[in-house]
């Protein structure tokens, strides 16, 4: 059985079906830096951080097709920040890690230590370099405290 031809209402009806996830901010400062935000008003250990592969992903595709069409996706990854802002102080009691998470997250805060201040959690560092310029998993304190005059300042 060869390939069949698609009918327009059959693709129109698809395209109907597909669900696009983007970011909850975007600023583009006036040297043409871009920042994309998400936040998270939840412990960084409850975030979901399966939708945020989905957010990175279609968040730069449309906007390389809505602002940037005469762009590569590398030309508009070499411009593009990606943040994850979260709160830990979202729930006051105290969290109960498994002992999965903390040797995990011991290990995480080693490697920061060496590496960066803030960790690339989630995984999310595989899109840095290669998505996106520069990808940031950080505390909603830390987040205001130090980056949020950076950006805007």
């Amino acid at each position: 059985m060869g390939l069949q031809r698609i009918d327009q209402a059959e693709l129109d009806q698809y395209k109907k079906t597909l669900k696009v996830c983007s970011m909850d901010a975007l600023y583009i400062k006036n040297d043409g830096e871009i920042y994309l935000f998400e936040f998270k008003n939840v412990r960084k250990s409850h975030v979901p951080w399966k939708e945020l592969y989905e957010k990175a992903h279609d968040s730069l595709f449309v906007l390389q097709a809505l602002l940037f069409p005469d762009f590569s996706l590398r030309a508009c990854a070499e411009r593009i920040n990606f943040y994850v802002i979260y709160n830990n102080n979202s729930i006051t009691e105290q969290e109960n890690n498994s002992e999965a998470f903390e040797g995990i997250r011991n290990t995480i805060q080693t490697w920061a230590k060496a590496a960066d201040r803030y960790p690339i959690l989630w995984g999310l560092g595989l899109y840095e370099g290669t998505f996106y310029k520069k990808v940031m998993t950080i505390d909603v304190a830390d987040f205001e405290r130090e980056f949020l005059p950076l950006i805007y300042g």
